[in-house]
């Protein structure tokens, strides 16, 4: 089936981004231990090492200088840098490090690990790190609900952690609770038509990435995934416009060669 093609498509696209971003143990406190953990990445030639993570390296050391700074109104800016420039290069353990200093830092802090903790989730290269991170963002963010059940954006977070564990339902069931108390969650939306396409149930898909479309029509995802599942439940007309939308959107060549093989399929 074309939507199980593309879900399977992007999962083993991103198997092979997990595997050639495993993670670098690199908390260094200075620049000669930030290259030499660099030298020794994993997999990698020390000469093409070295030369893909200069520029990361350079962050790195800056970005952990005005952390060592101490407390500011800007730490968190400092942070979520330097969290974003581990989780780019594959150093998962070390975005973890800062989550773990971060934490004892008040309700910001809290709310920082545990948004740092569902990152490195969602980057796991393995199920047993998935599992661990995604019982650290199921403490930490539960923490945060617990004093505001009203944190939605906590709640789909945690529902997600529970999507890919032993216990999908739960994640389910919280999903669709974030959407009762708010229709218009985007996120939330947009996590149950993936999983509805996942499980097979197309029709169920329409309804969710319609509703995304009514909410912002500009949103390219929502016209792509649209569009496959209107194909899935066989309507082709409804399929064209929503794919030739994604067309108009963006014109990433990648996008335009993937569109344009879906509309040639639906046209023969």
């Amino acid at each position: 089936m074309l939507a199980k093609q593309i879900v399977i498509s992007a999962a083993g696209v991103l198997l092979i981004i997990l595997l050639y971003n495993l993670p670098k143990y690199v908390v260094e406190n200075d620049k000669e231990e930030a290259e030499s953990q660099i030298m020794q990445s994993s997999g990698e030639q020390p000469a093409t090492a070295h030369e893909l993570s200069d520029g990361f390296k350079s962050d790195i050391i800056y970005w952990k200088s005005q952390l060592n700074t101490g407390i500011s109104e800007n730490y968190f800016i400092f942070a979520d840098s330097l969290v974003s420039t581990y989780l780019n290069m594959g150093f998962i353990d070390s975005a973890v490090w800062v989550a773990e200093q971060a934490y004892a830092l008040g309700d910001q802090g809290k709310a920082f690990a545990g948004e740092t903790y569902y990152k490195a989730f969602s980057f796991a290269p393995d199920v047993d790190r998935a599992n661990e991170y995604a019982e650290k963002t199921r403490e930490t963010l539960g923490e945060i609900l617990e004093e505001n059940p009203n944190d939605l954006d906590a709640k789909t977070k945690i529902a997600m952690t529970y999507v890919s564990s032993s216990n999908p339902m739960r994640g389910i069931l919280m999903l669709r609770e974030v959407v009762e108390e708010d229709p218009a969650n985007r996120e939330a939306i947009y996590n149950l038509g993936i999983l509805s396409m996942q499980s097979g149930q197309y029709d169920k898909a329409v309804e969710r990435f319609e509703k995304l479309v009514s909410l912002d029509d500009s949103d390219v995802q929502a016209n792509f995934y649209l569009g496959l599942s209107y194909l899935e439940v066989g309507d082709k007309d409804k399929a064209r416009e929503a794919l030739m939308k994604v067309k108009e959107l963006d014109d990433d060549p990648t996008v335009q060669t993937t569109v344009d093989g879906y509309l040639n399929e639906i046209e023969n």
